[in-house]
């Protein structure tokens, strides 16, 4: 399962991110002659930064670009209610007839 595949965010996403957020700590503190994160600029940041969009952006613009082309029979429905105002006076009324 990739980031483009999360729909919400559950405890076990969490908790997978927080752990691989400690291995990386981990790593970095036990691997001080191998990794040498002093050395890291920010030009390499942006480097590593720049590559990361271009290897995520087609992934999420095809993403995008099929909701918006070829929406899901869901999709659709679900955008149709969204657009559409909530009668609040209807239950207002029904509210108030049964008292």
């Amino acid at each position: 399962m990739t980031l483009s595949e999360i729909h919400r965010i559950h405890v076990l996403t969490l908790a997978c991110t927080g752990g691989s957020l400690l291995c990386y700590a981990i790593c970095i503190v036990f691997l001080k002659n191998v990794v040498h994160v002093s050395s890291l600029t920010l030009v390499n940041f942006l480097f590593i930064l720049l590559i990361t969009l271009i290897s995520w952006g087609p992934i999420f613009g095809w993403k995008l670009l099929r909701k918006r082309i070829w929406p899901t029979d869901y999709e659709k429905v679900m955008h149709t209610v969204k657009r559409k105002p909530i009668a609040n006076h209807l239950f207002q009324d029904s509210i108030v007839g049964v008292n």
